[in-house]
């Protein structure tokens, strides 16, 4: 197998990769993967038409200051959303008013800081176990939504299943 092939200044690699294999590499310390070809020829064809659609000079380190203001926008704009609001965007704002009626909070009360023994933990932590129920929602996902970590996560709704498989088998029982 033959070694790599530096193309003249810099403009890419053309690998071997086994017997009538080619990787093209796209020039730059990262060096992108194009492709694996056939041949030399379609390896230095899809990199020679890489290059005539890239642009030459490398992209800015640095973020143009109008994608800078319209990020800061997007973000005042969703501080000044209300929670429910964001809810209702994510169509989550009757599950929640589900829960908190259940558990007799208020819904902007599941998403505060409350910490301690009161019903709206229990009541964070059922929507929570019911969000991850459905399948859509990752814990990593859930705790974005709530301002948690993702074991916070885990560990409420492993208390919430706890609780309701106790609660469920003392309600038959009983």
């Amino acid at each position: 197998m033959s070694a790599i092939h530096h193309r003249p200044n810099g403009t890419g690699k053309i690998k071997p990769r086994g017997p009538g294999r080619f990787q093209a590499v796209a020039p730059g310390r990262q060096g992108k993967c194009l492709g694996t070809f056939g041949s030399y020829r379609e390896a230095e064809e899809a990199l020679q038409a890489h290059l005539d659609g890239a642009p030459q000079q490398p992209e800015p380190l640095v973020r143009p200051l109008w994608q800078i203001a319209l990020d800061s926008r997007r973000i005042e704009q969703e501080k000044t959303m209300s929670l429910r609001d964001k809810l209702d965007g994510r169509g989550l704002l009757k599950m929640a008013e589900r829960i908190a009626e259940a558990h007799g909070v208020s819904v902007e009360d599941m998403f505060s800081a409350v910490r301690g023994f009161s019903a709206v933990p229990r009541a964070r932590q059922a929507m929570w176990a019911e969000l991850y129920a459905t399948g859509n929602w990752s814990y990593p996902r859930i705790g974005q939504l709530f301002g948690r970590d993702h074991t916070t996560i885990m560990a409420g709704v492993r208390k919430a299943m706890v609780r309701q498989m106790r609660d469920g088998a003392g309600k038959e029982v009983a």
